[in-house]
C-alpha cells in the first residue's frame, strides 16, 4: 500500500498532466482524488468513481481489451490503412 505522500504525489501529477491537455478537474473529483490520498479508496476505487460519474456509455465501464486492433481495414485484401490515399 502506498503511503499518503506517494498518493498525493500521484493526484498531484496526474491533475497537471491532466491541466497540460487543456483539461480541468472538478471539484468532485477533486474531492474524490482526497479520498484516494487518504486511504479511504484505492486506485481502482477512484477510476471507477471518475468513470460513474462521467462515462455515459457502458463500453466506457468495461475493462481495455487485451486484442489489439488490426492493422488491415474490412475488405482492403491486407492493405494497410490509409494506403492510396494521397
Amino acid at each position: 500500500m502506498s503511503n499518503p505522500g506517494s498518493r498525493a504525489g500521484q493526484v498531484a501529477e496526474a491533475i497537471h498532466s491532466a491541466e497540460l491537455e487543456g483539461l480541468s478537474v472538478s471539484t468532485r473529483t477533486r474531492g474524490d482524488a482526497d479520498s484516494y490520498i487518504a486511504g479511504d479508496i484505492d486506485a481502482s476505487g477512484l477510476v471507477g468513481l471518475v468513470r460513474a460519474r462521467y462515462c455515459q456509455r457502458p463500453p466506457c465501464l468495461r475493462k481495455p481489451s487485451s486484442r489489439a486492433p488490426s492493422a488491415t481495414s474490412p475488405g482492403s485484401a491486407g492493405a494497410p490503412r490509409g494506403a492510396g490515399r494521397p
